[in-house]
């Protein structure tokens, strides 16, 4: 999962989940070697590699993650930067998945998406929208969920590609087998290879 994108540091050119092989072993030396070599980073720049860093720690260092998480959001409320923040914010919230951080997560997720829309960046939108829908199936909060996977969505409206991505499928497809609905899911499914491009 690698969190911010600050190319210049070489941490991972966007913003998704990626726990394959060497990757955010790879990450975490990047950021870990930026923070202590490059002079004169300003704290919109700390905050993005620490979180870059806590989506490193996610699969190699969990409780560690919490910590560097901490960190980015305190470095990003002193940049007084939207885009650190959205950042920051997503690493806390993933940094700690436990039930005990459920509502939290649940009022998180929006300000992360209306942040991301601010911003334009639509990798970001649609990695804080995984949170949200992830956190509403877990809240047990079916009609929010129905609303966020529907056509009309305004987010849905404003960045193409998301109704159909390939979140929104597993999403669409989790809510039909709780609705019962087998031979939907079953639909979805064989759908999902076409329809849905990579979230």
């Amino acid at each position: 999962f690698t969190l911010g994108h600050h190319t210049r540091f070489g941490c991972g050119p966007r913003t998704g989940f990626d726990f394959s092989g060497r990757l955010p072993y790879d990450i975490a030396a990047r950021a870990t070697h930026a923070l202590d070599t490059v002079p004169d980073l300003s704290a919109a720049e700390q905050s993005l590699l620490h979180s870059a860093l806590t989506g490193a720690q996610l699969s190699v260092a969990p409780t560690a993650a919490v910590t560097t998480a901490a960190r980015a959001l305190e470095l990003a409320q002193r940049a007084k930067s939207t885009e650190a923040l959205a950042h920051a914010l997503l690493a806390q919230a993933t940094a700690d998945l436990s039930p005990d951080t459920m509502y939290s997560r649940l009022a998180t997720a929006p300000r992360i998406v209306a942040m991301a829309q601010s911003l334009g960046d639509r990798d970001l939108v649609a990695t804080a929208r995984f949170l949200l829908l992830g956190t509403m199936v877990e809240a047990g909060d079916l009609a929010g969920l129905d609303r966020e996977l529907a056509e009309n969505a305004p987010l849905v409206a404003q960045f193409t590609g998301l109704h159909d991505n390939r979140h929104s499928s597993w999403f669409r497809t989790l809510r039909a087998l709780l609705d019962g609905d087998t031979a939907a899911a079953a639909a979805l499914l064989d759908q999902a290879p076409t329809r849905a491009p990579a979230a």
